[in-house]
């Protein structure tokens, strides 16, 4: 879907995209905290916590560097009006 977006040249329609990525990574972030927390009131490892932790990080960091292109790419056709 993000390369439909991107690829249609759309900027309001990447812009939507952009801060509906935003939103995610915003609640994905909140979610996270949350359920770290119920992992170390389970008392669960902090090798465990911390492997799930980066599987999510990572994730993450995918959405926001895709978020990030698409800034660019926003701010690029801004500086072409």
């Amino acid at each position: 879907m993000y390369c439909f977006v991107y690829k249609s040249g759309n900027q309001e329609a990447i812009e939507r995209q952009q801060r509906a990525l935003w939103t995610a990574v915003d609640e994905i972030e909140k979610a996270k905290v949350t359920k770290a927390a119920e992992m170390i009131e389970e008392k669960r490892s902090l090798e465990e916590i911390g492997t799930w932790n980066s599987g999510i990080e990572e994730k993450l960091t995918e959405a926001e560097n895709h978020s990030r292109s698409l800034q660019e790419w926003c701010d690029c056709k801004k500086r072409e009006c």
